[in-house]
């Protein structure tokens, strides 16, 4: 029997319209495909996602499909993925996205090749879907957190050693509503003894689908949110080598959510002035528990402007100032 290079590992919700583009693309990869394992967790879909990922399974030996009720969200059904999961490296597909052609074997060489912890592959938007860039302007074969603009990426679809997960319990938090993946990516990061960035292939294809059906669709409240950035900024406090290099991560964490999350748009959306005032409120609690002058002072200007504008609570000019950060980013 060949060895399991590569789980591919999907959670899947509500996604029959989308998760055959998916598992073709998975299905088609230039690795051959003994040395890939696909386990799918459906969580108490109630379209016909599970008939379509049984009928896959039925022709396909290295797919496994999991039914199980459902959990609210991604998190526990990657839980279970991982506990599962028997490849060499552990890969996070959502379903409504797919892989390049080649993406399984160029990963997963290069983080043999360089006993790499994590492999980011390039990303690609689709449908006009935004997606992280800045990492992606040379492969580095090996990297870390601190030199790296990896933060910028904080979702998990991304390869992962699976001793790595294993020996340092990096799971998913459950019974969090929002950016359950937050804390999971930042231990993750911190101790990876090396990162690996693929970006000279399009791996990961990112789509943006006017069909939402296939996400869990939850009214995210301010608290639910902050506490998750909390519990992400803990990880950091607990895990980075020394004090100077918790700051500099909490600057790159915070800059990255600050300028693209809902901290940087509640201001200009469409909520009532009451419910403005509450994330102001929330956000302004976070920032007094957590930043502190020596963190402020690493982030850019653009950043230290928006925190003198929510000390202040002035949602005028925030609102002008979310505005235009939306359109620069």
């Amino acid at each position: 029997m060949s060895q399991i290079k590569v789980t591919v590992g999907i959670p899947v919700y509500n996604s029959a319209n989308h998760i055959s583009i998916c598992l073709d693309s998975i299905l088609n990869q230039s690795m051959e495909q003994e040395s890939i394992e696909i386990i799918m967790v459906n969580d108490g879909s109630t379209d016909s996602s599970g008939q379509v990922l049984d009928s896959y399974a039925s022709s396909h030996p290295n797919i496994n499909v999991i039914h199980q009720e459902n959990t609210g969200g991604p998190g526990a059904p990657r839980n279970t993925i991982m506990k599962q999961a028997r490849g060499e490296f552990i890969f996070f597909v959502d379903a409504d996205d797919y892989l390049g052609p080649e993406a399984l074997e160029r990963m997963y060489k290069m983080g043999n090749d360089n006993h790499s912890d994590i492999i980011v592959g390039k990303f690609t938007g689709v449908n006009g879907r935004w997606v992280a860039k800045s990492m992606f302007a040379a492969n580095e074969p090996f990297t870390n957190v601190y030199e790296s603009n990896v933060l910028e990426a904080i979702g998990p679809t991304k390869m992962f050693r699976r001793r790595f997960l294993l020996e340092n319990d990096i799971t998913f938090p459950v019974g969090i509503c929002t950016a359950e993946d937050q804390p999971f990516m930042v231990k993750a990061y911190v101790l990876a003894r090396g990162i690996s960035i693929v970006a000279d292939y399009p791996c990961y294809y990112v789509v943006n689908h006017k069909d939402k059906q296939h996400a869990s669709v939850i009214q995210v409240q301010p608290r639910d949110y902050y506490k998750t950035l909390e519990e992400s900024v803990k990880v950091i406090h607990r895990y980075a080598d020394n004090k100077k290099k918790r700051n500099l991560l909490k600057a790159k964490y915070l800059k990255k959510e600050l300028t693209t999350g809902r901290s940087i748009l509640f201001a200009g959306s469409q909520m009532s002035l009451d419910e403005k005032f509450l994330w102001l409120s929330e956000l302004n609690r976070f920032l007094n528990s957590w930043v502190d002058d020596k963190t402020e002072k690493l982030l850019p200007l653009n950043m230290r402007v928006f925190l003198f504008l929510v000390k202040r609570g002035d949602l005028e000019r925030l609102k002008a100032f979310s505005g235009l950060e939306a359109v620069q980013a």
